[in-house]
């Protein structure tokens, strides 16, 4: 895919998930009748789910062991 098209999908995934992410805070701010409730709720969510991917990366990493150090001097 080239750099062009990449750019793109991007661009439109992260509208739609700032879009998402406005009309879930309109939603709840709506049921809830507090605002700071529900960004605490979404800061929450966005914490969780910003942790599972970085231990999942870390953990992919390691598997094809990136992340080891080597002990073997350079020469």
């Amino acid at each position: 895919m080239n750099k062009v098209m990449l750019s793109l999908v991007l661009t439109m995934a992260f509208s739609v998930l700032v879009v998402l992410g406005v009309g879930f805070f309109q939603i709840m701010s709506d049921l809830l009748n507090n605002n700071l409730a529900v960004l605490g709720i979404g800061f929450g969510l966005l914490f969780s789910m910003i942790y599972v991917v970085v231990s999942n990366t870390e953990n992919e990493l390691e598997g094809i062991s990136v992340l080891e150090e080597d002990d073997e001097a350079i020469i």
